[in-house]
């Protein structure tokens, strides 16, 4: 299910935050409601949050926790989730254990630190994506990650450093992906700009 649309953040691939110009929250009423619905009429087991990232926002989280509490909801299934490297900490991931996230994934992109750059800017590096798997693991709960190869001037050092990565990781699963242009990225203007894609 969906909870939010849209993301605050600008990596270079992603298509979200031009599609979606703000991120836009369901209330925490409105997300339990929902849950609520899936478990009494479907009596779901697993809920699966396909917000780009879940944990944007704190507070919603928190006051989802409490109202699921007191409807009697809390443990009743069980979710998973997505989140950002750099937004993992022991609270963040100790309040997503309390509402029931058994399993969090997370764009890791690349095992290296200049194609993260290109990829995410400044707000990720692979010592963040290190720290944030083993902050997880810590909390027993699983992790997925995903990865880009084919980034501009990517050679092949890089796609071995990623691989590396993955290797040494404890992650308990990854997919890989080949970089897509997006209209409105920077790496769709890229791409049209070696005349590897057309309007």
């Amino acid at each position: 299910m969906f909870t939010s649309r849209g993301c605050p953040y600008r990596c270079s691939f992603c298509a979200s935050s031009r599609f979606w110009s703000n991120v836009r929250f369901f209330s925490a009423e409105y997300v339990v409601n929902e849950i609520e619905y899936l478990i009494s009429r479907y009596n779901v087991k697993h809920i699966n949050f396909y917000d780009d990232i879940f944990s944007v926002d704190v507070k919603r989280i928190k006051k989802i926790i409490n109202i699921l509490r007191e409807k009697s909801y809390l443990g009743k299934t069980d979710f998973s989730c997505t989140i950002r490297a750099n937004m993992v900490n022991d609270n963040i991931i100790q309040l997503l254990k309390e509402m029931g996230i058994k399993s969090i994934s997370m764009g890791l992109e690349s095992g290296s630190n200049k194609i993260l750059k290109y990829l995410k800017r400044d707000s990720i590096d692979v010592k963040r994506n290190e720290n944030a798997i083993k902050i997880i693991k810590k909390h027993g709960i699983s992790v997925f990650g995903s990865f880009i190869i084919g980034a501009p001037k990517e050679m092949k050092k890089e796609v071995l450093e990623t691989l590396k990565f993955i290797l040494k990781s404890r992650l308990d699963s990854f997919d890989i992906y080949v970089l897509t242009p997006f209209p409105g990225t920077q790496v769709w203007d890229y791409a049209v700009s070696r005349g590897l894609v057309s309007e």
